[in-house]
């Protein structure tokens, strides 16, 4: 079992001495270690031609976006078209598989 150090309790720190830093100001802003405001870091705006559009033509119709994020009937609309695909994908793999079956039937 490890003991604690001598003269202190049970999850008490050992205190260096220096005064505790508090990072942030009581006006919001962040300072670093030297107590210099710190801006904080914004990125780059994001150029038009890979922005999400509010409204995108498709085949199956028109896919709507609210703050880059689909609506609800975009998301159903989509599920329900990859149903279609998927299920048509498995008609058609399946159809040469059952026209090739009575030829391997024995009489």
């Amino acid at each position: 079992m490890i003991q604690p150090a001598r003269g202190l309790v049970r999850g008490q720190r050992k205190s260096s001495g220096a005064p505790e830093q508090d990072l942030g100001a009581s006006d919001g802003s962040r300072r670093d270690c030297a107590g210099n405001k710190v801006a904080a870091q914004t990125g780059a705006a994001i150029p038009a031609a890979i922005r999400t559009p509010g409204r995108v033509e498709t085949r199956f119709g028109p896919l709507e976006f609210k703050d880059r994020t689909p609506t609800l009937e975009t998301v159903e609309k989509v599920r329900d078209t990859l149903d279609f695909t998927r299920a048509l994908n498995v008609y058609n793999n399946s159809f040469r598989g059952a026209s090739r079956g009575p030829a391997y039937v024995n009489k």
